[in-house]
């Protein structure tokens, strides 16, 4: 699975901060025109670069982010998270 590896990774460093905190941060990005409507980092990078320690980048939402329709992206992604990670609880 994508970004299995990393994720052990950051639960082991104690540097995991929990599904909360990691869809909070990509519906902002997403509301800030961090991500495009359907193009974001993997969940591999996410989590190797540890996107939810930078900044979130400040600026309006520009092209197809602006004329997306709201949260549905964010609700995919929430909801794919999810059960990435239920799986993941499942194998552990």
């Amino acid at each position: 699975m994508t970004g299995f590896i990393e994720f052990k990774q950051a639960r082991a460093s104690r540097d995991w901060p929990g599904l909360a905190r990691i869809t909070d941060d990509i519906n902002k990005r997403l509301e800030a025109g961090a991500f495009r409507t359907n193009y974001g980092p993997s969940l591999r990078r996410y989590l190797s670069e540890r996107f939810w320690k930078t900044p979130v980048p400040a600026g309006a939402p520009t092209g197809r982010t602006r004329d997306a329709p709201a949260g549905t992206l964010a609700e995919r992604n929430m909801a794919t998270a999810q059960k990435v990670l239920a799986e993941m609880g499942a194998g552990a």
